[in-house]
């Protein structure tokens, strides 16, 4: 009985002892490929994942809650700006972006955090950046060599989208707040309209490519 007992416990080992040397392989091997991708890397690439995290760490500080800015938290919120600096060909963005707008919503309604346009104004834009950064991240190996030019037009056109955003968006708050309550209506229409219309302008230009 004691031998029959023992048989099944030996076999568990025996299956236990592969299962580890195959973890243990795995996590070398990403060493191992984490240390080869920093000896091959660029510099221009590396400037485009900087980037990714500088915007990431403004979100953080324009989302969260004045207590979460102190102290260890901190340190979780490099580690959220990360996950899109370090992976931005996954689904990271997106729980980037979804972490970022929760945050938001709980600084504003629980913790009566600063809700004013300035500051709403200022994390869309660096939410916007840190999709622009990861979207060019994205397909721009860590070892390719770029000219400085690309990079600096795509960073540009990034920030040029982004002032004319918020110039717009300025200029329509002015004049809404200037009309009367039974324009609203044609106000919106007109938005409507507009948006429309930048819609079918961004579809024309991605099918001209």
């Amino acid at each position: 009985m004691s031998a029959a007992k023992a048989e099944p416990a030996g076999e568990r080992e025996g299956t236990v002892r592969p299962e580890l040397v195959l973890i243990r392989k795995g996590a070398s091997d990403r060493v191992d490929r984490a240390k080869r991708m920093v000896s091959r890397a660029t510099g221009w690439p590396l400037v485009v994942r900087g980037a990714i995290f500088l915007f990431g760490l403004i979100a953080q500080a324009l989302a969260y809650p004045p207590q979460a800015l102190a102290g260890a938290p901190v340190l979780a919120l490099m580690l959220i700006a990360l996950l899109p600096t370090l992976w931005p060909r996954t689904g990271f963005v997106s729980g980037f972006y979804i972490l970022t707008t929760l945050a938001w919503l709980a600084a504003t309604t629980l913790y009566d955090a600063n809700a004013s346009l300035t500051r709403l104004f200022a994390l869309a834009a660096a939410l916007y950046l840190v999709h622009s950064t990861a979207a060019l991240a994205a397909v721009l190996p860590y070892d390719a060599v770029v000219p400085p030019v690309v990079v600096l037009r795509w960073l540009l056109r990034s920030l040029g989208t982004v002032v004319v955003a918020t110039v717009l968006s300025a200029g329509g708050l002015f004049l809404l707040n200037r009309t009367e309550p039974h324009t609203y209506f044609a106000a919106t229409l007109v938005g409507l309209a507009l948006t429309v219309a930048v819609v079918g302008v961004v579809a024309y230009a991605v099918r001209r490519r």
